[in-house]
């Protein structure tokens, strides 16, 4: 999932992009979006939500790298 949600904040919430970067149907990746909504109360159609998690996400690289 967080392949997912990487390849979404990359395009900035262009699902159709996303997918076609992850080789993946429309379909498939409306569902894995859905699922992360849920599991971490978040809304990838919100900038502001994006942007929490993109800084979340550099944070997280930059521990794992030291």
């Amino acid at each position: 999932m967080l392949g997912t949600l990487e390849a979404v904040l990359e395009t900035n919430g262009n699902l159709k992009q996303a997918a076609r970067n992850l080789f993946v149907y429309d379909n498939t990746l409306r569902y894995r979006v859905s699922r992360i909504e849920e599991m971490i109360g978040v809304d990838l159609d919100s900038s502001k939500d994006r942007l929490r998690l993109q800084v979340a996400l550099k944070i997280l690289r930059m521990q794992n790298s030291t």
